[in-house]
């Protein structure tokens, strides 16, 4: 029930078959087994009894309410997200190593699992020794000198971008101001959901 009255009009969530009580002294112990609802709330749960032929009194046909609560915990929001990033080859084919994770509980944890990656992916102990954290959106971009068309560099787009395509077109808007041949490296969001993207 809605409401700490319980009728026999309410949702029926179950039932139990009883035999036939006394008048005024019968009793009998049933149990049945419920699910609360998914949705926040107060609910009240409670039993009723079928109407017997001749029955002189069915206002008390319904038990008294027992009181549930149903609580959702709030989504996090504040998710930490990291990259790690080091360049390794000659200059005449750099390759760079990337390692970008999302939805970390803690900063120190974002900045961890980003230097893991990092290493994981092949990047030195020293180049992968320095990540960098972020809060929402973060896009990694690589791009070539104009004048030797051979060096490589990034660019992390701004760390508040609101989604991953804004985050990725930032970062690349910024680094075609400065280089040829701009790519996104890695990007990705701190959201429930997390976005990640991948070298290309």
């Amino acid at each position: 029930s809605s409401d700490a009255t319980i009728t026999a009009s309410d949702t029926e969530v179950g039932t139990s078959a009883v035999d036939g009580l006394s008048a005024f002294s019968g009793s009998s112990s049933e149990s049945v087994q419920v699910t609360a609802p998914s949705n926040a709330g107060t609910y009240y749960y409670g039993a009723c009894v079928d109407a017997v032929s001749d029955e002189s009194d069915t206002t008390n046909n319904c038990s008294s309410s027992v009181k549930v609560t149903v609580s959702v915990p709030p989504p996090f929001t504040s998710y930490y997200g990291a990259y790690a990033l080091t360049i390794i080859g000659g200059l005449d084919n750099p390759r760079p190593v990337v390692g970008l994770v999302v939805d970390q509980r803690s900063e120190q944890e974002a900045l961890n699992a980003a230097q893991l990656a990092c290493q994981a992916d092949g990047g030195s102990v020293s180049g992968c020794s320095n990540p960098i954290s972020f809060q929402q959106c973060a896009a990694v971009v690589f791009g070539t000198d104009h004048l030797t068309d051979s060096a490589s560099n990034s660019s992390l787009s701004p760390h508040d971008a609101p989604t991953l395509a804004a985050a990725e077109s930032d970062g690349l808007t910024y680094c075609r101001t400065q280089w040829n041949n701009c790519t996104v490296a890695a990007s990705g969001c701190n959201s429930p959901s997390p976005e990640s993207g991948v070298a290309r």
